[in-house]
């Protein structure tokens, strides 16, 4: 999985609700840039400590803080797709990747068993040159059952971490005692240079990889693809992501081809060839070669129509959409904590900048390839 690359957007809020379940499943690398307040020592320091408590090896995630603007702590703008672009691209600088998966980071990826079947699916459709995207099937579960499943997991976790934290003679002990990290702080230092001072500590001081970490997801009942489909078609607590609600954003997946058992491991979404259109409003989660993954729109500085217009220009400039059989990500519901997301979607969605992207698109993208961004006026710390 070193090859495929993971990366979101998120908040502070969201990242410490969400990123310690999907570091404890996903076992390639990850990228998150994370819109935080650098003014606020206790918030960065907390980013840190996030880094320095994920399970396995640190040096797969990259965390990337970027400064809280006025005009986004007002509540009515986030930079989605600013934090998007930042993300994928400390994929390539800073972790190599051959391949990036676009992904929120409230979402689990999961693989068939063995996991090289889905390298291969990766591997055989992004050829060099071919444009085209690897659609991972998305799902979401059952509410009420997902809080209370997370709430138990949480609990295990933080077990899990406390006992790293006492082992060898209480090394991890207080390693991260926010308290006094906060009050040491010279006023004059920033908060950022304290952050980066604690990533490089953990990057160079020794850490024993917890191979167990593997075998607690195994008893998670969507991580194989058979628990999955009981928890779809027998317990009726999955089901494919918002399907039942805004069926026209990821139904065209194709559940059903998904379930089909295929020695192929892929299918084409739909074909262009044959006069498909593509699906409007479609925005799967997917795979594309680094090289060839092109940036998100600046202009969306709120939730909603963000992914939709990108995965839209894929399709203007010629990407073909294939779906592997051999993994998916499963929606987790955040903590309640984590809302800031949620009110932006309620009260902020944009379709009058996703009217504007399709005008622009219909005029020049279709004919020339090429989209220039409008951009948002923000500053990357890390």
């Amino acid at each position: 999985m070193e090859d495929v690359c993971v990366y979101s957007p998120s908040t502070t809020e969201r990242a410490r609700a969400a990123l310690p379940r999907l570091a404890s499943t996903w076992e390639g690398t990850i990228s998150v840039a994370v819109l935080a307040n650098v003014s606020d020592a206790r918030e960065v320091v907390s980013m840190a400590k996030l880094l320095g408590d994920l399970e396995g090896d640190r040096d797969r995630v990259v965390i990337t803080v970027v400064e809280d603007l006025p005009e986004f702590r007002a509540g009515a703008r986030f930079p989605v797709n600013y934090l998007r672009n930042v993300a994928k691209a400390k994929c390539v600088e800073k972790l190599n990747a051959r391949y990036v998966l676009v992904h929120d980071v409230d979402f689990e990826v999961f693989t068939t068993v063995p996991k090289s079947t889905f390298l291969a699916d990766v591997r055989r459709v992004l050829t060099p040159g071919a444009r085209r995207a690897l659609v991972v099937p998305a799902f979401e579960l059952h509410a009420v059952w997902s809080r209370r499943l997370n709430v138990k997991r949480d609990e295990i976790l933080r077990a899990r971490l406390s006992e790293k934290r006492h082992a060898q003679n209480g090394l991890f002990q207080n390693y991260y005692d926010v308290d006094a990290l906060v009050e040491d702080l010279d006023a004059s230092s920033s908060p950022m240079r304290l952050f980066e001072m604690l990533v490089k500590r953990d990057q160079s001081s020794s850490r024993v990889d917890d191979v167990d970490a593997r075998a607690l997801n195994l008893t998670l009942p969507y991580s194989t693809k058979e628990k999955l489909r009981r928890l779809v078609y027998e317990r009726r607590l999955a089901s494919g992501f918002q399907t039942k609600y805004w069926s026209v954003a990821h139904g065209p997946t194709n559940y059903t081809a998904f379930w089909e058992d295929d020695s192929e491991g892929t299918y084409r979404v739909f074909d262009r060839a044959a006069n498909d259109r593509h699906p409007w409003y479609f925005e799967p989660y997917v795979v594309l070669r680094a090289d060839e993954a092109i940036d998100f729109d600046e202009s969306f500085v709120a939730y909603g129509f963000n992914k939709i217009a990108w995965i839209t220009e894929l399709a203007a400039i010629g990407f073909e959409f294939h779906s592997t059989r051999n993994a998916w990500v499963v929606h987790t519901n955040a903590r309640d904590g984590a809302s800031r997301g949620r009110r932006l979607s309620k009260v902020s969605r944009a379709p009058g900048v996703f009217d504007r992207f399709s005008t622009r698109a219909n005029r020049t993208l279709v004919h020339s390839g090429v989209f220039t961004s409008t951009g948002v006026r923000v500053r990357i710390l890390s």
